[in-house]
C-alpha cells in the first residue's frame, strides 16, 4: 500500500479544480512568523493570500474588481473559470494551490460546498465582514438541506439562496433585502468598498448609469456553456459579480432573461462603449477612455484555460499533501477522485461538444470518472490487447473479467465507484480482489520480460513494442491512454516514456495500485467510508466534522497517519524519499501536464499574477495571533501588509484623505433598480416585501456626500490597464475574525483593512 499513489501521474489533473496543492516552500515571511505553531502558520499563509488578492484590486494597485478574481480562484467550479495555480514561468515553478488550499480548510470550509456545479461565485462581502454576523450564519449553520447560502439576491418571485433543486435566487435585487443589514461596527462597515469600489472606471461608470452584470448573467468568458436555472441551483450573477468580463466582452456569455443586452444598454445616453477584440490589447473604451485590460487579460484567462486549468495542478502533486489536518484533508479529498467513495448514482451525462473523450465540463462525477478510468485503463490495456503481450502472460489476461468503465466517452457510468476494482466485477462478487491479484502477476511478468535484454537496445525495443505514441500502428498503452496524451504538448508522453525503464517503473508504481485494494484490511476500510456517506454526493458536500469522520475512517487520527491505513498507503506513496523504481518518472511525467497551460499563462502571469504572487513584493509584518485554534468563536489574527510591486498610476485614490460616512442602510452591491424595473416594482408583492427599498443603492457615496466631484470620479478609478503600471508603495493593517459558534465549522472574515501610502497617511474609498 506505501505505493498507492505512485501512478497519479496520470490521474491528478482531473481533480484540480476540487483540490489545490500544498507547496513546501518556505520564503523569508514564513522564517519571520517562526513562533507560530504550524496551524496558526497556514491560517496565516491562507489569509494573506485572500488578503492579497483584494489589495491588488484595489484602484492604487493592480486595479482589478475583485469579486470575479475571487471566484476564478475560490469558486472556479461554478463559474466556469479556472486560474490555473500551478505552472512554470520562465522556469520558476509557480504555485499558488497551497495558500487557497489554506484558506479553504482551515478558515472558510463552507466554500468547498458553495462551489458546485451550479453558477454561484463570490461576493467580496462573503470575505470581508461588511455585514452584521446574521448575513453568514446560514452558510457555517446551514439548514436541514445542508445548502448555505446569502440572502443577497433573489429570483423573480423572491425565491433566496443558491444549489438547491428548486427555488433559487437568480440574481434580482442585490443587497436590498431586508434580511441583508451592514454591520453596526463601523471597522467591518467600511469595507463595504470591496465590492463596487474596485476596479477599472467602477465610480465614474457607476455614476453614469452602469452598475455591472443584469440578473440571471453569467461572465463574459468562454469558459460558460448555458444559464442559470431557478429550479436546478440558481445564481448570484448580475451586477459586479462579473465587472471585470462583462466590460471586456460587452455581455454576458449566457444569460436567461437578458440575452441581448450589455453594457451599452445601461450607460447613461451620450456615452459610446466599444468592447475589446484582438485589435485593442485586452482594452475597452468608453467616451474615448480606454482601460479594463488588466480585469479583462485576467478573466479571458481564466475562462480561456478554465479546461486547462483543471490539469495544471498535477505539476505540483509531489508537493501535494501534508501530515497537517489541512493537507491531510486535501489527501482525503483526492482520495475520492481517485479511489471513488462516495459517488452520485443519479448524475446525468453531460456531453460538450468541441471535447469529445475528454473532460465535458465541470461536474465532480465527470471529474471522478475520469480519474478512476486512469487506472481501469491499465486493466482494459490488457484485456483489449492480450495478444500484444507476452504468451505467459494470456492465461491470466483471459482470466480478468472485463475492464470496468467508469465513463462512457465522457459521460460518468453506474460503474464509477472503487468496488468495481475489487468486488463488482465476475470473480471479484465471489472472491474480492481476484482481477487485482492478477493484474500484480501480469506486471511482474512484464517487469520480467523487461530485464531480458538490459542493453540500450533491448530497453528501447521494449519502450517501442508498449509504450511508445506514434500516428500509426500505435502501441497498446499509448492507444488506450490516447485521450490523455492528446491534453500534453506533442512529444512530451514519449519524452518520458523513452527513457531506459520508464514504462516499466510506472507500470510497477501502478501496481501497487491493485495490490492494496486486493488486500482486505484497506478494502474494509474504503467499505465503511461507503456506508458512512452512502447519502452524499461527494466529498466536499461533507461538513467539517463529517470530512473528520472521513479521514478518521480511513487513516488520519490524532494529526497523524495510521499504519497500514488507506491515507498512510497514499501519503508515503508520494512523500516516502526511499529509492522506488519509477519516482524519476513519476516526477518528470508531472512537470509534463503543466507545459500547455504554461505557454497560456505566461501574459496574465508576467503583467499582473506575479504581483500577487511573488513574496517580494509583499512584507508581513506586525502579526498577532489571538487564539490558538481556527474554530474558536471570536478567534482573530492581525497584520500589515507592505505591497512595492506594480500599481495604476493613472489612478489617484491613494491621494483621497476625505473619508466617506458608511451608514448601515448603504447597499454595497450597488444595485440600480431602475435597469430592474420590470421585476422590482409594486405589482410584485412576493419580491417587493422582502427588499428594503430606502437603502441608498446606486450611487456614489463620495459624490453624494460631497466628498468628491463628480468630475474627478475617472482621475480617482483609474483606467486599469497594466500597460500603464509603475512602481508603487502602499501599507495596509488587516484584521480577521472567526464569527462562527459552529466549531466543525469555522468562519473567518475580514474585520478592518485600514490603508495609507507610502508616507504613512491614511487614505480612503469613495464607495
Amino acid at each position: 500500500m506505501k505505493k498507492l499513489l505512485s501512478f497519479l501521474g496520470t490521474t491528478i489533473f482531473v481533480a484540480s479544480s476540487a483540490l489545490t496543492v500544498v507547496s513546501c516552500v518556505h520564503n523569508n515571511q514564513e522564517d519571520k512568523n517562526s513562533n507560530l505553531t504550524p496551524l496558526q502558520a497556514e491560517m496565516l499563509d491562507g489569509a494573506n493570500f485572500i488578503s492579497r488578492l483584494i489589495i491588488g484590486g484595489r484602484h492604487e494597485n493592480l486595479n482589478y474588481n475583485v469579486n470575479e478574481v475571487l471566484s476564478m480562484y475560490l469558486t472556479p467550479q461554478a463559474t466556469a473559470m479556472q486560474m490555473p495555480v500551478a505552472y512554470k514561468y520562465n522556469e520558476q515553478k509557480i504555485n499558488l494551490g497551497s495558500k487557497i488550499s489554506n484558506y479553504k480548510n482551515l478558515l472558510a470550509p463552507w466554500i468547498k460546498g458553495f462551489d458546485e456545479d451550479g453558477y454561484a461565485g463570490m461576493f467580496a462581502s462573503y470575505v470581508m465582514g461588511m455585514y452584521d454576523d446574521n448575513f453568514y450564519q446560514k452558510m457555517f449553520n446551514p439548514g436541514s438541506d445542508s445548502k448555505g447560502y446569502f440572502e443577497d439576491t433573489f429570483s423573480k418571485g423572491g425565491n433566496v439562496g443558491y444549489n438547491k433543486k428548486k427555488d433559487n435566487a437568480m440574481g434580482y435585487a442585490a443587497g436590498l433585502g431586508k434580511n441583508a443589514k451592514l454591520s453596526a461596527d463601523e471597522n467591518r462597515r467600511n469595507l463595504a468598498w470591496g465590492i463596487q469600489d474596485t476596479g477599472a472606471l467602477s465610480n465614474y461608470l457607476l455614476h453614469n448609469g452602469f452598475d455591472g452584470a443584469y440578473p440571471t448573467n453569467t461572465n463574459g468568458t468562454e469558459g460558460p456553456k448555458s444559464s442559470a436555472n431557478e429550479n436546478n441551483k440558481g445564481t448570484n450573477g448580475s451586477g459586479y459579480a462579473w465587472y471585470n468580463s462583462i466590460l471586456y466582452a460587452g455581455n454576458a456569455s449566457q444569460s436567461r432573461d437578458y440575452k441581448d443586452q450589455g453594457v451599452q444598454n445601461k450607460l447613461d445616453k451620450g456615452l459610446i462603449f466599444l468592447k475589446a477584440d484582438d485589435n485593442t490589447d485586452f482594452k475597452s473604451t468608453v467616451h474615448g477612455f480606454k482601460f479594463n485590460s488588466t480585469g479583462a487579460l485576467i478573466t479571458a484567462t481564466a475562462g480561456k484555460l478554465n479546461l486547462d486549468g483543471k490539469i495544471s495542478l498535477m505539476a505540483s502533486l509531489l508537493e501535494n499533501f501534508s501530515s497537517t489536518k489541512s493537507g491531510a484533508l486535501n489527501l482525503a479529498e483526492f482520495s475520492n477522485f481517485l479511489l471513488p467513495m462516495i459517488v452520485d448514482p443519479n448524475f446525468p451525462p453531460i456531453i460538450i461538444p468541441g471535447l469529445p473523450g475528454f473532460i465535458p465540463g465541470t461536474t465532480f462525477q465527470t471529474m471522478q470518472g475520469i480519474t478512476f478510468s486512469l487506472i481501469t485503463k491499465i486493466w482494459e490495456t490488457f484485456k483489449k490487447h492480450r495478444n500484444e503481450f507476452p504468451e505467459n502472460t494470456w492465461s491470466k489476461i483471459d482470466a480478468l473479467d472485463k475492464a470496468p468503465e467508469p465513463v462512457n466517452g465522457v459521460s460518468p457510468t453506474k460503474e464509477l465507484n472503487i468496488q468495481y476494482l475489487f468486488n463488482k466485477q465476475g470473480r471479484d462478487i465471489n472472491n474480492p480482489g481476484t482481477n487485482a491479484k492478477d493484474i500484480v502477476d501480469i506486471i511482474n511478468l512484464l517487469d520480467k520480460e523487461s530485464k531480458l535484454d538490459t542493453t540500450t537496445e533491448g530497453k528501447k525495443n521494449f519502450y517501442q513494442k508498449y509504450f511508445e505514441d506514434r500516428k500509426t500502428n500505435n502501441t497498446p498503452f499509448a492507444t488506450v491512454y490516447h485521450n490523455i496524451i492528446s491534453k500534453m504538448v506533442p512529444g512530451d508522453w514519449n519524452s518520458v516514456l523513452e527513457q531506459p525503464d520508464a514504462g516499466i517503473n510506472l507500470l510497477n508504481y501502478a501496481k501497487n495500485i491493485y495490490k492494496a485494494v486486493s488486500e482486505k484490511p484497506y478494502q474494509d476500510q474504503l467499505l465503511a467510508v461507503i456506508e458512512k456517506f452512502k447519502d452524499k454526493k461527494y466529498f466536499r458536500e461533507l461538513s467539517s466534522n463529517e470530512q473528520s469522520n472521513f479521514l478518521e475512517l480511513l487513516g488520519y487520527k490524532g494529526d497523524k497517519y495510521v499504519d497500514d491505513s488507506v491515507l498512510k498507503g497514499l501519503y508515503e506513496g508520494v512523500k516516502n524519499e526511499s529509492v522506488v523504481p519509477g519516482k524519476k518518472e513519476f516526477k518528470e511525467f508531472f512537470s509534463k501536464f503543466g507545459n500547455s497551460t504554461s505557454q497560456g499563462m505566461e501574459k496574465a502571469h508576467e503583467n499582473v499574477i506575479s504581483n500577487l504572487y511573488d513574496n517580494n513584493f509583499w512584507n508581513m509584518t506586525e502579526v498577532k495571533f489571538e487564539s490558538t485554534s481556527n474554530s474558536q468563536k471570536g478567534a482573530k489574527m492581525h497584520y500589515t501588509l507592505n505591497y512595492t510591486g506594480k500599481g495604476d498610476t493613472t489612478s489617484t485614490a491613494n491621494q483621497q484623505f476625505k473619508k466617506v460616512n458608511v451608514d448601515q442602510n448603504f447597499n454595497p452591491y450597488q444595485t440600480i433598480i431602475e435597469h430592474q424595473k420590470d421585476v422590482i416594482s409594486e405589482t410584485n408583492t412576493a419580491l417587493i416585501d422582502k427588499l428594503d427599498l430606502t437603502k441608498k443603492s446606486g450611487k456614489v457615496l463620495g459624490v453624494e456626500q460631497n466628498v468628491i466631484a463628480a468630475k474627478d470620479l475617472q482621475n480617482y478609478d483609474g483606467l486599469g490597464n497594466y500597460q500603464d503600471y509603475k512602481d508603487v508603495n502602499h501599507t495596509y493593517k488587516i484584521s480577521w475574525e472567526n464569527i462562527s459558534d459552529n466549531p466543525n465549522n469555522p468562519y473567518w472574515v475580514i474585520t478592518t483593512i485600514k490603508s495609507f501610502d507610502q508616507n504613512g497617511k491614511e487614505f480612503f474609498n469613495i464607495y
